[in-house]
């Protein structure tokens, strides 16, 4: 987005981060969209319409892969960021400096802040938007729709969210891999993984062994009077061994 790029320019790191269960941690520099079907908030997608809430019923299946998304934020201490996306805490958080990748002329590939508002924006026909995703007619308007992904009720404005949007032309055009209805995208940026506060044993010592020489890794702890998290760095004496910075 213009938006990223002024931002790339202005300043040295630009830090996003994505908080996660464990399951993945052998490929942290790979991420995997999913389509707007998977997403947690029921208006996600939903355009402002004038269609019945039975119609509604009715489309919301055949829009259910109109876009492909991954979503960051902008901080690693948000105490319910880490209870809705890491697993209760056991999971962890791995942060992205997105300047990498300009400075490696990667794409930093359709990534938007995202707006938060009391209504929803961008109308947008129902009928014909969901004729176009399943090939009955053919329209250029449905290509540039991202505009519906890029706000969300104010609700969810403790997120502080960033998204990577792409729908399957922008998909193709980056000639990027589909596995199981996901694309994935080579992200190589890590900077720096926090591990939960309730992050298991084995957990810990695997991310330890499998990024300890190359990035600083934190454990979260818990603040004995605030209701702050703080983060701990836990391999200083790998990094220096590996001649970290």
């Amino acid at each position: 987005s213009k938006y990223l790029d002024s931002r790339l320019e202005k300043e040295d790191s630009f830090l996003l981060y994505r908080y996660m269960d464990t399951t993945y941690v052998d490929e942290l520099d790979k991420l995997y969209l999913k389509s707007n079907g998977w997403m947690n908030d029921i208006y996600e997608g939903l355009p402002k319409t004038d269609v019945s809430i039975e119609a509604i019923k009715e489309i919301l299946p055949r829009i259910k892969q109109w876009m492909y998304l991954k979503c960051f934020t902008e901080s690693y201490d948000n105490n319910l960021m880490w209870a809705h996306y890491a697993n209760h805490s056991r999971g962890i958080c791995v942060e992205y400096d997105i300047t990498k990748l300009k400075q490696n002329n990667n794409k930093t590939l359709e990534l938007f802040p995202v707006v938060y508002k009391k209504e929803r924006m961008l109308g947008i026909e129902l009928n014909e938007l969901a004729d176009c995703l399943n090939n009955i007619i053919e329209e250029d308007w449905v290509s540039d729709t991202r505009g519906v992904f890029i706000q969300k009720d104010f609700i969810w404005k403790y997120e502080k969210e960033w998204r990577i949007i792409l729908n399957e032309k922008l998909a193709c055009e980056y000639k990027l891999e589909k596995v199981k209805d996901m694309y994935i995208i080579k992200y190589p940026c890590i900077s720096a993984i926090y591990l939960g506060v309730d992050i298991r044993k084995e957990d810990s010592e695997k991310i330890l062994k499998l990024y300890g020489k190359n990035v600083p890794i934190y454990q979260m702890g818990i603040d004995n009077e605030t209701y702050n998290l703080y983060a701990s760095l836990v391999n200083e004496c790998i990094l220096k061994e590996g001649n970290y910075g």
